[in-house]
């Protein structure tokens, strides 16, 4: 399990991948077709065990796993050499594309000649093309660059069902693919960087780091140098996020909530016995008045039947008028006393009784 990949088993791998009922469970289906309904794990063993039946009896997920990586390096540089062809500022013009079968009599010399570079640095890659250059999740329908000098820049990648505007003039220097690779650069490699279309194998080598233009470069450059550039905007977002700041409060925790729910809960219970309270010292006090008015019509019935004097019927009448008041809550107002003739009244008190 341990062993690296050879030539053999990759190309192996390859045609497995390609076959219909793994591939739509692996990059998924086409328009209109159903998957066999296994899962990728079970679709990677079952390669696994076609490459490595000793393998797979030993130890099935490991032969997925291992499958599986193979795979992911596969996509990964293949990314890495269709990001040299088809990304804009990589050596092809914008709108220029490759058929799933690779370059043919139509295909620009540019692209052609990127092509060969990658196939000999990378000999998966056309049939790896032929699988994946129409999968949006491996290659992009379009690529959108960066604000720039020129503004933003759309590139098709994937092939128009129609017919297509011509590139428009302009394209950034040329990467050679062992530069994006990973590998050491050559003077063959400084040989096959193109400048106008035409390669010249007895030309001086020049880094792919540091291309030299060719006339129709330098012409396309001084047709894009006339182009208006974006002017400056007073727009600051860092300024517009600080006048938009709005501190936002800390969310409350449980035992707070509990804690306001028990407090709502005591202050309801509070004003529920003070209203009852009141309710029965209203009742009270006006039981308690009903009993004063009852006693102070009985003192003056007692006092008509001379069961006590003016002067204490006086007395105890005032004492009962004030205790009314108090549970009235108003303070008792009479006018004064005029001056009594004791003398007239014991008079006609003796009067009476004859």
């Amino acid at each position: 399990m341990g062993e690296r990949w050879s030539v053999e088993d990759t190309w192996q791998l390859i045609t497995e991948i390609r076959k219909k009922s793994n591939f739509q469970v692996l990059f998924g289906p086409e328009v209109g077709e159903n998957t066999s309904g296994d899962s990728k794990a079970i679709v990677l063993k079952g390669i696994g065990e076609v490459l490595f039946p000793e393998a797979y009896q030993t130890n099935q997920k490991r032969a997925g796993d291992r499958v599986k990586h193979r795979i992911d390096y596969l996509r990964k540089n293949f990314k890495e050499c269709a990001r040299c062809l088809k990304k804009t500022g990589e050596g092809v013009q914008g709108l220029y594309q490759i058929a799933p079968d690779g370059p043919d009599h139509d295909t620009d010399r540019r692209a052609v000649n990127i092509w060969e570079e990658i196939e000999c640095e990378f000999v998966y890659f056309p049939e790896l093309w032929k699988m994946w250059s129409t999968k949006p999740n491996l290659l992009p329908i379009c690529v959108t660059t960066a604000v720039g000098p020129h503004g933003l820049e759309t590139v098709l990648v994937q092939s128009f069902n129609t017919p297509y505007p011509p590139p428009p003039p302009g394209s950034a220097p040329y990467q050679s693919p062992r530069a994006v690779l990973g590998f050491a650069n050559t003077a063959n490699d400084a040989s096959q960087a193109v400048g106008n279309g035409n390669s010249d194998p007895s030309a001086t080598a020049t880094p792919p780091s540091t291309p030299t233009p060719s006339g129709a470069d330098k012409e396309n450059m001084s047709i894009s140098s006339t182009c208006r550039h974006p002017r400056p905007s007073s727009f600051s977002a860092s300024g517009s996020i600080q006048q938009t700041w709005v501190l936002l409060p800390q969310k409350r925790g449980f035992e707070e909530q509990l804690m306001d729910m028990s407090k709502d809960m005591m202050d309801k219970t509070n004003r529920r016995a003070d209203d009852m309270h009141q309710a029965k010292k209203r009742k009270y006090h006006r039981l308690e008045r009903q009993q004063l008015l009852e006693e102070r019509k009985l003192l003056l019935e007692e006092y008509k039947a001379q069961a006590y004097t003016l002067k204490e019927y006086q007395e105890k009448l005032q004492e009962l008028n004030s205790n009314i008041a108090v549970l009235d809550g108003k303070k008792l107002v009479r006018a004064p006393s005029p001056d009594w003739d004791q003398s007239l009244l014991e008079k006609d008190q003796e009067g009476t009784e004859l």
